[in-house]
C-alpha cells in the first residue's frame, strides 16, 4: 500500500507534469517528449494513484502523436496551437479561444478577484511568485504549480512527522480545489477539447480532467 508522504510525492510530481503542458511550448518539453520522458513520467504517477487504466488511452495519443513529427516539427506545431488557443493573437479577436485565467471565467476579465484571492494563497503559503514569464496569479500553470508545491510541503510534513506543515498544506489544497481550481478547470479543459484537433494538448486536457475530478471528491 502506498504511503501518504509518497502519495503527495506522486501528486505533486503528476501537478507538475500538467503544469509544464500549459506553458508555451519550449526546447525543454521537446527533449521530454521526443526521449519519452514525459509520457513515462504520467504513467509512472497515474500507475502509482491507480488511475493508469482510465488514463493509458490518452498516453497513447500522446506518444503516437509524439513520433509522427521530427522535433523540429513538434516544436512548431505545439507552438502554432498554443498560440492559437490560449493566446489573443489579433485586435479582432480581443479573448483567446480558450483563456488560461481564472478571472476571466469567474469575474469576466483579467486580473479580477479571483486573481487577488490566488494571490493571497501564495503569500499564506510562503511564496513569492517568481516567473519568467510574468504571469497573474491565476494562470492555470500556476495554480498548478502551486498545487505542486503545496502537495509536496504535505509530503516534507509527513516526512518529518511535522502535523501543522502537513494540515496548513492540505487545508491550502482544499482551499484551491474547491474554489478556484475545481470551479473554472473543467470549462476550460472542455474548450481545449472542443476546440483543439491536437493530440497533445486534447489527450493532457482529457488526463488532466479526469485527474481533478479525482482530486476534488477524495
Amino acid at each position: 500500500m502506498i504511503q501518504l508522504d509518497e502519495m503527495a510525492r506522486k501528486r505533486s510530481a503528476l501537478y507538475f507534469l500538467f503544469t509544464v503542458a500549459f506553458l508555451y511550448p519550449n526546447e525543454g518539453l521537446i527533449k521530454s517528449l521526443k526521449s519519452g520522458e514525459y509520457s513515462k513520467g504520467l504513467k509512472v504517477m497515474l500507475n502509482e494513484l491507480h488511475l493508469l487504466e482510465e488514463g493509458a488511452f490518452a498516453v497513447e495519443k500522446i506518444d503516437a502523436y509524439v513520433t509522427r513529427l521530427n522535433t523540429s516539427e513538434l516544436l512548431l506545431d505545439l507552438q502554432k496551437e498554443y498560440t492559437r488557443l490560449f493566446i489573443p493573437s489579433r485586435p479582432e479577436h480581443p479573448a483567446p479561444i480558450c483563456p488560461l485565467y481564472e478571472s476571466v471565467y469567474e469575474d469576466g476579465f483579467l486580473m479580477g478577484e479571483a486573481t487577488f484571492q490566488v494571490a493571497r494563497l501564495f503569500y499564506e503559503a510562503g511564496l513569492k511568485k517568481v516567473d519568467k514569464f510574468n504571469l497573474p496569479h491565476d494562470h492555470f500553470a500556476l495554480e498548478l504549480e502551486f498545487m505542486s508545491y503545496l502537495c509536496s510541503k504535505e509530503a516534507e510534513g509527513l516526512e518529518l512527522g511535522n502535523e501543522s506543515i502537513v494540515n496548513k498544506s492540505k487545508r491550502l489544497q482544499l482551499i484551491m480545489l474547491k474554489e478556484h481550481l475545481g470551479k473554472f478547470s473543467l470549462k476550460l479543459l472542455e474548450s481545449v477539447q472542443a476546440h483543439s484537433q491536437n493530440d497533445f494538448y486534447t489527450s493532457i486536457a482529457s488526463l488532466l480532467k479526469f485527474f481533478l475530478t479525482n482530486e476534488t471528491t477524495i
